[in-house]
């Protein structure tokens, strides 16, 4: 149960993208629909991810198992972006042909806020992963630093996040060769 406890910020995360509609129109039926959904969706939103970005400062690394939370939640992302992606593209049409042109534009932009949102939540956890690869010296300074960068661009944070589990997996086991 300490287990569950500990890593309840990281299991948040990785299922609040595909469950938040569900809790959202739970929340606003018991409130006998007092509460606008918009509203309860962006503080969802907002209170995960920022549950997130603090607790990546504060996780305690034990043999490298956030490498591996960190890959799970990338994986477990990714049919969250491609939908938001597809419904994007699904909308395109009605925005650019109708009346609702300046209100689309925001629908997109609420989108695309969203989704950089997790995925810097999401993102903290690898970069805290190469922090601690770099410290013990089992990754070299310019790869870190690429890593890093590939962190906060979509598309690259996940195959960032699949380059350092892989890294962290490999030099782990060449470590423990070593004693």
């Amino acid at each position: 149960m300490k287990k569950f406890f500990k890593n309840f910020p990281l299991i948040l995360l990785m299922v609040w993208p595909h469950t938040s509609r569900f809790f959202e129109n739970l929340i606003v039926q018991l409130s006998g629909n007092k509460i606008n959904e918009g509203i309860v969706f962006i503080c969802g939103v907002g209170i995960v991810g920022l549950l997130n970005i603090i607790y990546a400062f504060f996780y305690r690394i034990e043999d490298d198992d956030l490498a591996v939370w960190s890959l799970i939640i990338k994986l477990v992302h990714i049919p969250y972006y491609f939908t938001n992606m597809i419904s994007a593209l699904v909308l395109l049409p009605a925005f650019l042909f109708t009346i609702l042109v300046a209100f689309g534009w925001a629908v997109y932009l609420i989108l695309f806020v969203i989704c950089c949102f997790y995925m810097i939540a999401s993102s903290l956890y690898t970069v805290r992963v190469i922090r601690h690869l770099k410290k013990q010296d089992r990754i070299t300074k310019g790869k870190a630093t690429l890593l890093t960068l590939l962190c906060f661009v979509p598309i690259g944070d996940v195959i960032s996040t699949g380059m350092v589990y892989s890294i962290s997996q490999s030099t782990r086991k060449i470590k423990e060769e070593k004693i």
